[in-house]
């Protein structure tokens, strides 16, 4: 029994180590639990109960813990973008009816270009005014 806890224990170690998320964290902590407790009592509804109360206590903590950074957010506002630097991420043509796409703050944004000469995918912009879904744009 002991080692199908080992091998669930490896197996989130290297899961959460190459995923990156919590779930595998937690199954992690929940398979320790239960190794924990196998080494302390024979019975096999022990190791079993505590998988089960660990992980969802984990899981009930986490969830937790994400509601109230979901309503936390540091929202910036649309002003403050005015004047940051953007990466070209889809090109941007001269003409005022075409539009690309900058990556601007980590999110991605219409931008429309300001100057006459176009963007390219990897150039590096300044925002001069938001209106709307689009960034208006010009060379740096």
């Amino acid at each position: 029994m002991a080692y199908l806890w080992l091998i669930i224990l490896a197996l989130s170690c290297t899961s959460f180590i190459v995923f990156k998320d919590k779930i595998f964290l937690i199954l992690f902590l929940s398979s320790f639990a239960t190794i924990l407790s196998i080494n302390l009592v024979t019975n096999i509804y022990v190791p079993t109960l505590t998988f089960i109360i660990s992980f969802l206590g984990l899981y009930y903590f986490l969830i937790h813990i994400k509601k109230q950074s979901l309503f936390n957010l540091n929202l910036p506002n649309l002003e403050d973008l005015i004047g940051f630097e953007a990466q070209v991420v889809e090109k941007i043509e001269v003409d005022s009816t075409n539009y690309g796409t900058i990556k601007l703050n980590g999110d991605f944004w219409y931008a429309k270009n300001t100057s006459n000469t176009p963007f390219q995918k990897g150039d590096t912009v300044r925002v001069v005014c938001i209106k709307g879904l689009f960034a208006y744009v010009k060379p740096i």
